[in-house]
Parts: structure tokens; sequence; C-alpha cells
């Protein structure tokens, strides 16, 4: 698998200066990161993610209608919307998957982190982490859903890229990774539900955000497809409530038919997120912070054959900017600001 699309940190924000910052600035919204990360600039061949997310209140005009508001609940159905049915031939798309069936992939999933914290700047530099899963489904539901479980068989990183100081954190954190486990329930219209991802106790922040790297490709992979018949070119969003980084996000995605043949269809994918002022912890930290401000957006594409369980082709990328209170230990400091903002992506071609 060679990997064609890198996700690089431009963050250039002004953060209001504060008093003092956390007394573990290791420990802020993004722990476990390096103060002035590394690998700022692209290499001969690389593709620079460009920083689109903007940070935008809930009653901003500028936000679709449905991003105004809290998320749907994480169980709730998505919701639908065809803009367009598209071109004749048009069929219903549907997942068909045999009980039994399984399947190898080789996920490329490119991560990395830069927050503002006060003055002082914190960060995780790129890394690519190259996942061999397994995925075998289990037997049809009434309903057509079909149990998938899937567990890593290998988890790999270039060494060359992570720099020796990061590469013992690194490589402790691959440990973990390989070690992941977990299942899903697939719908024939594609939602995705019962989520469960089995992560070491011994994780260490890192792997536990390699691991939210890999749930997030899993969800953002698998698409929701209308009731209707579709054709080429048709068009539909989906809105939806989803757990990133933990976070109860607000996102609603736009979907477009490029090309569909019998089973297989070609997707471009567009998507936005907001969220509503909450709590939450980072995946793998006890800390509670309070969310201000979350803006996202994401796009790529999607080759499906819709007879198996993962897809053919996928090339996605996504920036989330976040902005938080975090509390700290000092007394006459009880929270400081934190601006962060994560980048991810993953590039898959099997075709």
């Amino acid at each position: 698998m060679r990997w064609s699309i890198v996700i690089l940190m431009m963050l250039s924000l002004a953060c209001s200066k504060k008093e003092a910052a956390p007394a573990n600035p290791e420990q802020t919204a993004e722990a476990g990161a390096d103060p002035s990360p590394d690998g700022a600039e692209p290499k001969a061949g690389e593709v620079a993610v460009p920083a689109t997310a903007t940070l935008r209140p809930l009653d901003s005009p500028e936000l679709p209608l449905q991003l105004r508001t809290p998320a749907p609940s994480l169980d709730a159905p998505p919701v639908l919307e065809v803009l367009e049915q598209g071109q004749e031939p048009r069929q219903p798309l549907r997942f068909r998957i045999k009980p039994g069936f399984e399947q190898k992939v080789s996920l490329a999933l490119g991560f990395t982190i830069d927050a503002l914290v006060a003055v002082l700047r914190v960060g995780e530099a790129i890394y690519v982490v190259t996942y061999d899963l397994t995925l075998r489904a289990g037997k049809a539901e009434d309903d057509g859903s079909v149990r998938v479980t899937f567990k890593v068989d290998g988890a790999t990183i270039d060494p060359k890229r992570i720099g020796d100081k990061r590469l013992s954190r690194i490589e402790q954190a691959l440990t973990s990774a390989r070690k992941l486990t977990g299942s899903y329930t697939l719908g024939p219209r594609g939602r995705m539900t019962k989520l469960k991802m089995n992560i070491p106790k011994d994780a260490t922040r890192t792997a536990h955000d390699m691991a939210d790297n890999l749930r997030w490709a899993l969800v953002q992979m698998t698409p929701a497809f209308p009731e209707e018949p579709v054709g080429q070119g048709a068009k539909w969003t989906v809105h939806e409530g989803v757990q990133e980084g933990g976070i109860h996000v607000n996102q609603l995605s736009t979907l477009e038919v490029v090309k569909v043949e019998g089973s297989r269809v070609e997707l471009a994918v567009q998507a936005q997120q907001s969220a509503a002022p909450q709590s939450f912890s980072n995946p793998g930290i006890a800390i509670v912070n309070q969310l201000k401000l979350l803006g996202a957006e994401a796009d790529g594409s999607l080759h499906w054959d819709l007879t198996q369980l993962a897809p053919r082709a996928a090339d996605l990328s996504a920036n989330v900017l976040k902005s938080a209170d975090q509390p700290t230990k000092d007394p006459k400091n009880p929270s400081i600001e934190v601006i962060v903002k994560t980048s991810r992506a993953v590039n898959y071609d099997a075709e």
C-alpha cells in the first residue's frame, strides 16, 4: 500500500494569553503530544490537506440549518433527504453480505494534532499507521442486517517519519493497537450500529488516539443509502449524531453517485460537523473538559462493492477545529482555553 495523502498541521490561531499554563502541558486537551511538532513541511510527492475547518457558534447563518441545533441522539437512525434521484436506470442501493463472508484489508490511517495552550504549543506530528484487518460477517437477521466482527492482524508505521524522540512511545502504542478487536451491526442500507471496540486496559493515550482514528475510519467509510432507487448523479444528505474524540458531534454529509454498475458504486463524499457546548473527556484521559466551539469539514471518495464488508477503495480526509476549557491544578486559574486542530485521513485501494 502506498500512502498518497499526508495530513499536515498548519494551525495559526490567536489565543488569549492566560496567566498560567496547565501544570502538565502534556495532559492538555490532546495530551501525549510533543511540544513544537515537527513534520511541518511536506516532502516530495506528498499532498497537504488544506485546513478549512472554521469555528462557528451554532446560531451562525453560515452553518446548514441541520447543524445549528444539538446533535441527534447517537442511537437515532440517520435522517436522509434525497436531493436528486439521478439518471435512469435507477436501483436501490443495498448491502448484500453472505453469512460467514470474510475479508482482509490494509488501511493507511494518517493522524496529527496541534494545540495552543496559553502561550505553549503542544502537538503530535504526522504519523501514518497501516492496519491489516480481518472482517467477518455473522448470520443475517430478519431485517437483512449482519453482525460484523473485526480484528487487527498487524499495525505498522514508518520509523523514519517518527524520529528517535517519539519512536519508543509510538512503538508502545502500536503494541496495544495490534490487540484491537471489535464488532458492529451493518444494516442493508448501510446504517452502522452497536459499534464496539475492545482496547487493552494498559493502552497508552497515543494507543487510544490510534483506536479512535480506526473507529473514525470504519464509520466514515460506511455510507448510508436512501430508501428509493437512485442512479448516476443521485445526491442525498445524511444527518446524524456521531461520537468522535469523546464528543457528541452533529454531522451532515452529502453523498453523490459518481458511477453505479450492479453491486458496485462510486461515491463522492462531503461532510460538515458542529457540536453544542458540552463536557467531554478525550480517549484515554480522565480530565473533563468543557467544549466551547467545534467546526469540522471532510471530503473524499468511496468505491464499494456492496457484497463486501470494506470498500474497494477509500480516500477520505477531515479537519476538526475545537475550542475548549481545560481545568488546571492552580486554584487561581480554574481553567485555561485550549484550541486544538485534529486532522485525519484514510487511504485504501484494493482496485
